[in-house]
């Protein structure tokens, strides 16, 4: 829209055979492989396919269901000075202790996935599309989605 933000432009959706009147960049043999892994990208989104020939709509589009369990074990021992001894076992995302495919997060591979230059002379856009991309969600395996476990000790006087 010409305001020098990229953030918070509309998304129009198009169908496939909108896709012909657009410029990717290269020459038209790497257009063609862009175009097709676009639409490819398009049709493996089941937001973006309901879309085609529309604007996505804000803040419509969720990120996959994400469960994680945490568990905390604790145990108190009366000592004879009066005292507390106190045991504790913490375990986060249990679930994924369970079962590796599960309490795994997915975040959105790319926020951009579709580039566009303006020719400032002529006020053509040209597209660029990355054609490794073809999920719009990919699991994060960072400690948000891994076991954990953590042992505590506690005296209390």
């Amino acid at each position: 829209n010409g305001d020098g933000s990229a953030i918070n432009d509309l998304i129009y959706v198009p169908y496939a055979d909108e896709l012909f009147d657009y410029t990717f960049i290269g020459n038209p043999i790497l257009q063609d492989i862009q175009r097709s892994a676009f639409n490819d990208f398009i049709n493996q989104d089941p937001y973006l396919s309901s879309r085609r020939g529309q604007y996505a709509e804000r803040n419509s589009v969720l990120s996959p269901w994400y469960g994680r369990w945490d568990m905390r074990l604790l145990q108190d021992f009366e000592l004879n000075d009066g005292g507390v001894l106190q045991f504790s076992l913490d375990i986060l995302n249990l679930s994924n202790l369970l079962s590796s495919r599960w309490g795994v997060r997915q975040t959105p591979l790319n926020t951009q996935p579709l580039a566009v230059t303006v020719d400032p002379n002529t006020l053509e856009p040209t597209y660029t599309f990355l054609v490794t991309q073809r999920e719009t969600f990919v699991n994060d395996f960072s400690l948000l989605s891994r076991w954990q476990m953590q042992v505590g000790l506690r005296y209390i006087f």
